[in-house]
């Protein structure tokens, strides 16, 4: 296993182009580029890690799995399975760590889409990405650690189904691989849910471009089930949430008003 930096642009300015968001959607293996057209892909082995790197954006996006390649011989599709959503922006990390800028993979360079880069700068970068993606949850009341942050959605989820449940629904648990959380039926009445958890006061919650989407096109049958003041109990491994207090939205469609952008992506060149 090794790691690569996979880098994506959306404005069609370079020979591929497309965006992350699309593999990390739904967190199931995708394909995601042939071997065929790019013959750069061929270097990837199974069990490789890729750092998906969205250049118009200037973000991280999170680490994704080469899960191999499937297709005829003259088109190997390459096909990836997110692991871990990040979604930091690099050039902050890279002005805040002098050895983060030193990363051959993040200067200045020929423009292509496969970038070697070494173990121990794959590690350096994800453990700043890492620290920085935590700082970001707490300034925001959420959780710091990744084990507070499952025991929160696990908690908040836990809450949304007993809910819908109570009000007989049939519920199943879609997260991990559509746009949102939970979908809930009863006769011919469906709701899209999305969940959010938080140990603050729940005034603000992040979503998604893609959770966003999703919710505007659905408008009627979508929901915002949120659950704030969230305790935590336990540590490491071992941390449980309990308590809070939930509020439902319902229908929920989100209004460009009530959007606020955090963070931006400048074009220093146009």
């Amino acid at each position: 296993m090794r790691y690569w930096v996979y880098k994506c642009n959306v404005t069609g300015q370079y020979s591929y182009f497309g965006d992350w968001d699309e593999v990390f959607s739904n967190m199931q293996p995708s394909a995601w580029g042939s071997a065929e057209e790019n013959k750069a892909l061929g270097k990837l082995q199974d069990g490789d890690l890729v750092l998906a790197y969205q250049t118009d954006r200037n973000e991280l996006v999170g680490v994704a799995r080469v899960e191999g390649f499937k297709g005829k011989l003259n088109n190997k599709n390459l096909f990836l399975k997110p692991i871990e959503e990040i979604r930091v922006r690099v050039r902050p990390l890279k002005k805040a760590h002098q050895d983060v800028a030193r990363i051959p993979a993040l200067t200045q360079g020929p423009i292509q889409t496969i970038y070697d880069i070494t173990d121990a700068d794959a590690e350096l970068l994800l453990a700043v990405a890492r620290q920085n993606a935590e700082r970001q949850y707490a300034d925001q009341g959420y959780a710091v650690s990744s084990h507070e942050r499952r025991a929160i959605e696990n908690w908040s989820m836990q809450q949304a189904r007993k809910y819908y449940e109570s009000k007989c629904f049939n519920v199943k648990d879609v997260h991990a691989n559509k746009p949102f959380d939970l979908e809930c039926q009863r006769g011919n009445k469906t709701i899209y849910v999305e969940v959010k958890g938080t140990r603050g006061s729940g005034e603000t919650v992040l979503l998604t471009r893609c959770e966003v989407q999703h919710a505007q096109k659905h408008p009627r049958n979508s929901a915002l089930f949120v659950v704030f003041n969230i305790q935590l109990k336990g540590r490491g491994k071992n941390v449980v949430g309990y308590g809070g207090r939930q509020v439902v939205f319902y229908p929920w469609c989100p209004k460009k008003s009530d959007l606020q952008p955090s963070q931006y992506t400048y074009r220093v060149k146009s």
